[in-house]
């Protein structure tokens, strides 16, 4: 969730941007921080919570059931976010990643939610009609993180929670 950085920590350091100007660069154990544009050249700062997540383009059969079950929810947090009916997370690198591109988020929402059923699980939030813009891409956005950085940090929080490793492997590319 983003949130006003008014509280920082004791400890902070600071860095140069490429417009000359001077700025907070703080680390946090599972946070990591946003610098918005404003207008008037001035530069709000938010704290981000990485906890709102979409494993795209990992095959929703390759989650793991906590995965599974997240990456829905999280999926609905990020529509509702995305489409403006909701105050919070709106600002959030997750959010701002899908925005435009509703069609494929209702793809990934239907792909995971097959795979829920197909494991058992009853699903009763189907996709809200408000969620769903015409007018935006059929395209999904790009990965937040490359492939094989996705598939590692995936299979090292399955193993902790599991014991089992991710069993998907992120597609080579040919280099031309």
């Amino acid at each position: 969730m983003l949130q006003p950085i008014d509280q920082r920590p004791k400890k902070s350091a600071y860095r140069s941007c490429p417009n000359g100007a001077t700025l907070p660069h703080l680390a946090y154990q599972n946070r990591s921080i946003v610098y918005i544009p404003c207008s008037g050249g001035s530069v709000e700062i938010y704290r981000v919570n990485q906890l709102v997540r979409s494993w795209y383009p990992i095959p929703a059969n390759a989650l793991d059931d906590t995965a599974l079950i997240a990456e829905h929810n999280e999926l609905l947090i990020i529509a509702k976010a995305a489409a403006g009916l909701t105050k919070g997370w709106r600002r959030h690198p997750e959010v701002l990643r899908w925005r435009g591109h509703s069609k494929a988020l209702k793809r990934r929402h239907d792909e995971v939610a097959r795979e829920m059923a197909r494991r058992g699980y009853n699903h009763r939030s189907p996709w809200p009609g408000e969620l769903f813009n015409e007018a935006d891409t059929d395209d999904p956005p790009k990965p937040w993180q490359p492939l094989e950085n996705m598939a590692r940090m995936l299979d090292e929080r399955m193993k902790r929670r599991s014991g089992r490793p991710l069993k998907w492997v992120p597609p080579k590319h040919d280099e031309p």
